[in-house]
């Protein structure tokens, strides 16, 4: 059987999820599971206490494990302010479109669809003391969010470009 950690509470956080559940029930929407909701709730307030109560390194590190394994459209990757590229697109967990600043892998600048076999290998270096929960890999290069007003010109960029004109190299690194 498999064990599981017990949340205990009070009874006003169940008056609540009672009343919450009532209204839901009162207006024909499919009701939220208890554990649903405490872990959601619980996730957004750890990280939170995460990024109040660590060190930024620390956090850079959390930061750049996250969307190494789960790219988002606005990551950038950049090592001592000089960007590699750009999250433009994700149309799937290994279909990846970025828009490369730098001259990578030999490749001029561009739009390209990558997975995160390829990401992974632009932003990590072989380790010498081969620790890590990356295996012996550890991070070049770190992830930063893009400005929000970036973040729409990035949109209407890829909305306009000419998606024949991306050259997928998915294939070039295992996945």
């Amino acid at each position: 059987m498999e064990q599981r950690n017990t949340v205990v509470l009070d009874d006003e956080t169940m008056r609540l999820y009672t009343k919450l559940r009532n209204n839901l029930e009162a207006l024909n929407r499919p009701d939220l599971p208890l554990s649903d909701l405490v872990n959601g709730v619980l996730k957004q307030e750890l990280a939170k206490l995460i990024s109040k109560n660590v060190h930024p390194h620390e956090t850079l590190g959390y930061l750049n494990v996250k969307h190494l394994r789960q790219p988002e459209v606005g990551d950038n990757w950049h090592e001592r302010f000089v960007q590699y590229f750009v999250v433009v697109a994700v149309e799937g967990p290994d279909d990846i479109v970025v828009a490369a600043y730098a001259k990578l892998d030999g490749r001029d600048p561009g739009a390209y669809r990558v997975n995160r076999a390829w990401i992974a290998r632009q932003v990590l270096y072989a380790r010498m003391d081969k620790g890590g929960d990356l295996g012996e890999r550890a991070f070049g290069a770190d992830h930063c969010f893009s400005k929000p007003d970036d973040l729409l010109h990035l949109k209407e960029w890829y909305s306009q470009l000419d998606k024949t004109s991306i050259v997928d190299i998915r294939n070039e690194v295992p996945a």
